[in-house]
């Protein structure tokens, strides 16, 4: 009984605001809105013509070494001029003042060049946003007359609102047409107490999508190539829009190094910065990459990606349709802006735009946590193929493979030393990699037919190690002196995924061949 008095509930409320709308809808109607606001529009501006026809100049001529001269007349011939705050004060003439200076971005602007372009001023108008990105300070080591004044800390908006502390006239530019009402709605009730005015319509648009990888530790250097690989799977699987306007996808990651591997594992059409960078512009289609996972949660990291005016800004660049890709779990013992989020697009999103685990490795058993579908394989490891749980998953993996009919001509042995698998005598190797051959180079597995014991190719399990310097080189030799003996080499890196696919597309170049043998 009570749950359907609450279903009453809202049914009743849903009928009130239906005919509250429909007498608001009425009232427009009669008061004929769209004609009378159509006739305002054409007016004005047939106004603004009038005056600019009788009052600006049209004869006079400027160039870049005469207007500073002649300023008053270049000002009424060209009233409105767009600058820089830095370079305001060298661009019109000397002692020239305007009757009013604009600043927009001033979240985002220094207080000194703003304080120049004061100087310029009759009157003044700062348009900014407090909950978006403020500005990366230069440490300038002056020390500022008062609190407020700090470069290093305060933005021009936040001295100004510091400074006149509420003397000045505030507003709130309310009405948003740039997202979609699901997109703005989430910031409206997160950032901004519900104050904002979606000017934009919800037809009934998929608006948000949530793209969650599965468990394990998938971040490397502030990168997480397991986003990337379940942003392109869900991608693969259809039903994108196909949107008409040029640079109209956009990827966005609050980290460098996340921003640059995208550019290498995403279509080209996406637009790829960091969220700073794509503060003031915005595209039809915006995914938002959070990089970390469990194990990176120090206090820093996560106060740097959950960060309110990060979030806000990444939300809020999105026109049509907003994706959020992130780890399982990851920031919701945080409770912070990335929880809410979730927890927004999981209430708001159609099932179908919900993606849990797309993309599952089989490197992921090295996790502490990891995919349940991975069990059969975990219970399958033979800790006897090697000490490494890398090389003991690869092992179990190639065993799948060969166990298929068309793979049954070949076989592999691990640790194999590369002077065995590689003659010395091999006059196109050099002597440094002739030397790394002496110094007991091994190869992690090696191809073989069955019969003749000729080897194919050679498989290499690159950890995390693999990225520093010296294991570097170590790699490249090997590939060299595999290369210049023809022997084919495919190295599996455990952030990777589709780890089976790749060991049986690497060796189905022998498998139609193999029943033959």
């Amino acid at each position: 009984m009570i749950y359907a008095l609450q279903l009453h509930y809202y049914d009743k409320a849903l009928m009130d605001k239906k005919a509250a709308l429909a007498v608001h809808r009425d009232a427009l109607e009669r008061g004929n809105f769209k004609a009378l606001l159509h006739d305002l529009t054409r007016s004005s501006m047939l106004y603004l013509k009038s005056y600019l026809h009788e009052n600006v100049p049209y004869r006079e001529t400027f160039d870049a070494q005469t207007y500073q001269r002649k300023f008053d007349s270049f000002v009424r011939r060209y009233p409105i001029i767009g600058s820089s705050t830095h370079s305001i004060v060298n661009s019109i003439g000397n002692g020239a003042v305007l009757d009013y200076v604009i600043i927009d971005e001033a979240s985002q602007q220094d207080i000194v060049p703003g304080v120049l372009a004061l100087s310029c001023a009759r009157n003044l108008i700062v348009v900014g946003d407090r909950k978006q990105l403020a500005h990366i300070p230069t440490e300038l080591g002056v020390a500022p007359p008062c609190n407020f004044y700090d470069c290093e800390k305060y933005s021009l908006l936040d001295s100004c609102i510091s400074v006149f502390n509420g003397s000045l006239p505030r507003t709130l530019l309310k009405e948003h047409y740039r997202c979609h009402p699901k997109i703005i709605q989430f910031c409206n009730q997160q950032y901004y107490d519900n104050q904002l005015i979606p000017m934009t319509r919800d037809a009934g648009e998929q608006a948000m999508k949530l793209i969650v990888t599965a468990k394990g530790n998938h971040t490397r250097n502030n990168s997480n190539l397991r986003e990337l690989d379940s942003l392109r799977k869900t991608l693969e699987l259809g039903g994108e829009i196909e949107w008409d306007s040029a640079n109209a996808r956009g990827f966005i990651a609050p980290y460098r190094a996340q921003v640059k591997l995208s550019e290498a594992h995403l279509p080209a059409d996406f637009v790829k910065d960091t969220v700073h960078k794509f503060q003031g512009r915005e595209c039809e289609e915006v995914v938002f990459s959070t990089v970390l996972d469990k194990k990176c949660l120090d206090p820093r990291s996560l106060g740097f990606v959950d960060d309110p005016q990060i979030v806000n800004v990444a939300v809020s660049r999105a026109k049509n349709k907003f994706t959020l890709v992130t780890g399982d779990d990851v920031f919701s013992a945080n409770n912070g802006q990335i929880a809410a989020l979730v927890r927004y697009i999981e209430y708001y999103a159609d099932e179908k735009q919900i993606h849990r685990a797309p993309v599952v490795s089989a490197f992921d058993l090295l996790y502490k946590e990891y995919d349940q579908s991975l069990e059969r394989l975990n219970s399958r490891l033979c800790p006897d193929d090697s000490r490494f749980k890398s090389e003991q998953i690869v092992a179990g993996l190639l065993r799948d493979v060969m166990s298929q009919e068309s793979y049954w001509a070949m076989m592999f042995h691990s640790q194999i030393a590369l002077n065995q698998l590689v003659s010395p005598t091999n006059e196109a190797l050099t002597a440094r990699e002739r030397e790394f051959m002496r110094n007991r180079a091994s190869c992690d597995f090696v191809i073989y037919f069955r019969v003749g014991k000729t080897p194919l190719a050679v498989i290499e399990v690159d950890g995390g190690s693999h990225d520093k310097p010296q294991q570097v080189e170590r790699d490249a030799l090997k590939n060299s002196i595999l290369k210049k003996s023809n022997i084919s080499l495919l190295r599996l890196r455990t952030v990777e995924s589709q780890i089976e696919e790749k060991i049986s597309g690497f060796l189905a170049q022998w498998a139609s061949n193999a029943s033959t043998v």
